[in-house]
């Protein structure tokens, strides 16, 4: 196995007055599991000086890591003019020399730091990987861009492609990104997980909240960003379709962003479905509770991804009613721990979702969500870890050496 690894990743760390290292927390606990790759961990990233540490954020304190800052600029224009992206080169060519083994990202803005990162890996003869869980280079679906996007998504589409070939295994979130690799890369199909066992729901838990549902009308939730590529347009228009006398249905849209103002006016629209809008809960025990009150969990994304939201919603016996796409499908299973529909497909989903006012139904949908609790109880955060060290130690083993 390795015994130096470099973790390069554009997620910060914020730095106190006292030279204390704060992460968000949910990074914090990741980046805690990364010791199988290296006994000495270094993380390559933006640091911020803060005087207090930003909501969210958690003092990380481990044996064994160190911290090397990187520059860091919100525009393309300011981070190449104000000779950012220049140090930013000089620290990771340096930086590269040290590890074993280097994780090296590609989504970060404006410019990726895997297009510089990984033809230095090759030069300094540093093995390296990375994690595909998402497309955020593409286009998203749902929203008209100017020419200026399409032109970047096309150029990062063929870069990331060509350099993405030249890692030495990756994990991907879902088998449709293998393609992104050469034929012969080892990888795994790895989930986004991050739930951990204590934060699971406990049986008297599921059954108290199934209790308090069977006494009220069905409840569904949407958690993630209220953006054009999340669906929330298609949401809302399945919302109004199935907004009728005789409807008895509660939905809540818990988080923010720019179709949030759309989704108020939507919610004061409908006389018979009753829409809750509800700011972004802290990750932790008020968020899991929220989410295990609910009959269902609803994604109607568009595009390719795999929101995290759903091995949440296993993980406190809520099923999953979401868009077939190839990041949900892989996840969900049509009639076992959830349903899918066809993407963008207002009237299906407006029916699934009517369906609940069904007691056989809304019955079946409990069966649903115990298949998707067992699914959780084999796969949390530290079991995702687990499996991506035994392919690393694998991987490993059966590479020559020399």
């Amino acid at each position: 196995m390795y015994q130096r690894y470099m973790h390069l990743t554009g997620v910060p760390a914020f730095t106190s007055p006292d030279g204390t290292v704060y992460l968000d927390a949910l990074a914090a606990r990741d980046l805690s599991r990364h010791t199988y790759l290296g006994a000495a961990v270094r993380v390559v990233c933006p640091i911020v000086k803060v005087a207090e540490p930003p909501a969210g954020a958690v003092a990380f304190k481990q044996d064994g890591f160190e911290f090397v800052g990187l520059p860091h600029a919100t525009s393309l224009g300011r981070y190449i003019a104000s000779g950012c992206w220049l140090r930013a080169v000089w620290i990771m060519w340096r930086q590269l020399a040290w590890p074993d083994i280097a994780f090296i990202g590609f989504v970060e803005h404006p410019i990726p730091y895997g297009w510089t990162a990984a033809p230095f890996a090759a030069l300094r003869r540093v093995p390296w990987y990375t994690f595909i869980e998402s497309t955020p280079w593409r286009v998203p679906p749902g929203v008209a861009p100017k020419w200026r996007h399409r032109l970047r998504a096309a150029v990062a589409e063929r870069i990331n492609r060509v350099l993405f070939r030249r890692a030495a295994f990756a994990f991907v979130s879902q088998p449709a990104y293998a393609a992104f690799l050469r034929p012969s890369c080892p990888y795994l199909v790895s989930p986004a997980s991050w739930f951990l066992r204590p934060e699971m729901a406990t049986p008297p838990q599921i059954a108290a909240a199934r209790s308090e549902a069977s006494d009220r009308p069905p409840h569904l939730m949407y958690v993630g960003r209220l953006d054009p590529a999340k669906g929330i347009e298609l949401l809302l228009s399945a919302l109004a379709r199935i907004d009728a006398p005789g409807v008895n249905l509660t939905f809540t849209l818990v988080g923010s962003g720019q179709l949030h103002p759309r989704a108020a006016q939507a919610g004061a629209s409908l006389q018979h479905v009753q829409l809750q809008l509800v700011a972004p809960v802290p990750y932790g025990s008020e968020f899991f509770q929220l989410l295990r009150g609910v009959d269902a969990l609803v994604v109607p994304s568009l595009g390719d991804e795999q929101p995290r939201i759903v091995f949440d919603a296993f993980s406190q016996a809520v099923p999953v009613l979401a868009s077939n796409t190839s990041g949900l499908r892989s996840i969900v299973t049509d009639g076992v721990d959830g349903r899918l529909v066809p993407v963008g497909d207002v009237g299906a989903l407006a029916v699934a979702m009517a369906a609940f006012a069904t007691p056989a139904v809304r019955a079946q949908w409990i069966g649903y969500g115990d298949a998707g609790y067992e699914r959780a109880l084999a796969y949390d955060h530290d079991v995702m870890h687990a499996q991506r060290a035994a392919f690393i130690s694998d991987a490993t083993r059966a590479t020559p050496s020399g």
